[in-house]
């Protein structure tokens, strides 16, 4: 680092103030410039945090405040109403666009989003459709679990399937995957956490699986499960690891104790 360099971190808001305070150390320390791109009042760090908020207090700030990534007007109010701490209004808007479907336990709640997803991913040509779940691991794997059966049921996977240890499904030609920690590929930059792909081929024999990444510039990476156990279907995603995602339709199930309005 230099005094010509710029460090641009994305999703600011979400940095711990350990690796924040760092980070603007490292580049004060070699006169570097640093920009900070987020939300505060987007999802907060997972460990100990507060320094993003207080740094936007005290130093040059620039607010982006139109919605571009809403396609209805009405939704871009619901979206500033929740931001700003008005739910009221808000699920009023959805529930009058018919966006606000209610079940009497999670687990109805979670088969009505099941079918929604399936519904939007039929009546899209091309985009991607999404399940957004603020709960546990295991809700999330439970619900990719039923998309991919549907997926199945439509013909559109193969017939073979290698294990995930520790999941309640295994992986099949077609599946959209997602990788949730760093995976090295010998000669090659690693895949980083985030990066999705699709499910090119499998072999039950060896138990390993061909992924197409959807890289900027996709590759073909071979991973074998059973020593890589990072890898899950992207059908739903937890909240924190959908983030910034950019899709077409967004299923998402909220009403539990972990729910709030980040």
């Amino acid at each position: 680092l230099g005094p010509g360099h710029v460090v641009v971190m994305d999703e600011a808001g979400m940095a711990d103030t350990d690796r924040l305070s760092r980070l603007v150390e490292t580049t004060s320390e070699h006169r570097a410039k640093l920009v900070l791109a987020g939300d505060a009042a987007q999802l907060g760090p997972i460990g100990a945090g507060g320094l993003f908020p207080q740094l936007s207090e005290h130093v040059p700030t620039a607010e982006l405040c139109e919605v571009h990534r809403a396609n209805h007007e009405w939704e871009r109010r619901a979206w500033e109403k929740i931001r700003n701490g008005q739910p009221g209004p808000a699920l009023a808007a959805y529930g009058a666009n018919d966006r606000l479907q209610v079940s009497d336990t999670r687990a109805e709640a979670a088969q009505a989003m099941v079918d929604a997803w399936e519904k939007a991913r039929g009546n899209l040509a091309s985009g991607r459709a999404i399940m957004i779940t603020d709960a546990s691991n295991a809700e999330r794997d439970q619900i990719n679990a039923m998309a991919q059966e549907r997926r199945a049921a439509s013909g559109e996977l193969g017939s073979d399937r290698v294990q995930l240890p520790g999941k309640p499904y295994g992986l099949a030609a077609g599946d959209e995957v997602i990788f949730s920690a760093p995976f090295p590929v010998p000669g090659a930059h690693r895949l980083e956490p985030g990066i999705t792909g699709t499910v090119s081929d499998v072999n039950t024999t060896s138990n390993r699986v061909l992924i197409q990444t959807d890289e900027r510039e996709s590759r073909e990476v071979e991973v074998d499960p059973s020593k890589f156990s990072d890898l899950n279907l992207s059908y739903a995603v937890h909240v924190y690891k959908a983030q910034g995602i950019t899709a077409d339709s967004a299923e998402v199930l909220i009403g539990g104790w972990q729910t709030d309005r980040e």
